[in-house]
């Protein structure tokens, strides 16, 4: 049988110049998997799923631990191979997965575990640590302003009593693992990839809190392609499209 990849490959197109990935001005306005599978250790952990989303569209992945969630996200980062099956990027863009660079540039992914760095919440959030910022330059960055309010970290600094360049130390030892999970969240947004990917990210955060990061990072991912992994099904009403993972044959067209 002939899969949406086939049709994807026979189609005559013209490739203009910044439509080439490794253009800087390269932009991904579609995600297509083609019949993916993933095996690990004679165990079938995907099973010939197909995927194909617009940009604008939202997808949230639900299923119980095991069904290939995690794994799904980290086969459209780059981080794992499939077994087989292709991803294709803007209907004709089929994504090597030996060499994936310009892949992995274009993606935000943030899990539900996030690695806190022994600097001020700035540098954790914006991963720049070549400049001493004060607290007046810091201020003026008006992207990082606006994701700290959407993900609550400013809230939290609130509570903390905590300024922007006060540091963490210990690899924030003295932050929860929600605290921890909203300073991801942060991360992800400011770096404002062509694909977000957010696996259990809020898990750990209070489910009243939790709904509201979600709308927020919804509203702010319109221009995107969003895909979220959550136990939570409460959170499926505020998602366009939802995928069940629990029998791991599934097919979506968006």
């Amino acid at each position: 049988s002939r899969g949406l990849g086939d049709v994807y490959k026979r189609q005559d197109h013209h490739i203009e110049e910044n439509e080439t990935p490794e253009n800087k001005n390269y932009k991904i306005k579609s995600l297509f998997l083609d019949s993916i599978s993933y095996n690990y250790e004679n165990k079938v952990v995907l099973q010939n799923l197909s995927l194909n989303l617009d940009i604008g569209n939202n997808l949230i992945l639900t299923g119980p631990t095991g069904s290939g969630k995690s794994t799904l996200l980290d086969i459209i980062s780059g981080l794992i191979k499939p077994s087989l099956g292709s991803i294709y990027l803007n209907k004709h863009t089929k994504v090597n997965f030996e060499n994936n660079f310009f892949l992995r540039k274009k993606i935000s992914y943030s899990s539900q575990n996030i690695e806190i760095f022994d600097d001020n919440i700035y540098n954790n959030i914006t991963l720049n640590f070549e400049k001493e910022n004060s607290k007046e330059e810091i201020a003026k960055d008006i992207k990082f302003i606006k994701i700290i309010k959407l993900s609550f970290v400013e809230n939290l600094l609130h509570q903390k009593n905590l300024s922007y360049t006060e540091k963490f130390y210990e690899k924030g030892q003295n932050l929860s693992g929600g605290e921890k999970q909203r300073i991801g969240i942060a991360r992800a947004l400011y770096h404002d990839s062509d694909i977000m990917l957010f696996d259990k990210s809020t898990s750990a955060v209070d489910s009243l809190l939790e709904e509201k990061i979600i709308k927020n990072i919804i509203n702010i991912s319109t221009n995107k392609i969003l895909i979220i992994c959550s136990h939570n099904l409460n959170l499926t009403k505020f998602f366009k499209n939802h995928l069940n993972l629990e029998n791991n044959k599934n097919s979506i067209d968006i």
